[in-house]
């Protein structure tokens, strides 16, 4: 079963401004269809909610915790 999951990056320190911390969508587990059908309706959801960008996986990913 397709899962959503969430790749924080190093914290970026910018000057005069607050720090910020990057993160990419992981979506695993899921169909070559699937990937296909993810890419155009996900890529969308990586811009609107700030991340640097989707990767996508047709096999299960653990992504280590914070």
């Amino acid at each position: 079963m397709a899962r959503i999951q969430v790749l924080e990056l190093p914290t970026i320190y910018p000057g005069d401004r607050d720090p910020e911390t990057p993160f990419v969508l992981i979506i695993d587990d899921v169909t070559e269809e699937q990937v296909k059908y993810l890419q155009h309706q996900v890529e969308g959801l990586a811009e609107k909610c700030g991340a640097r960008t989707a990767i996508y996986s047709t096999i299960p990913l653990d992504v280590p915790a914070s």
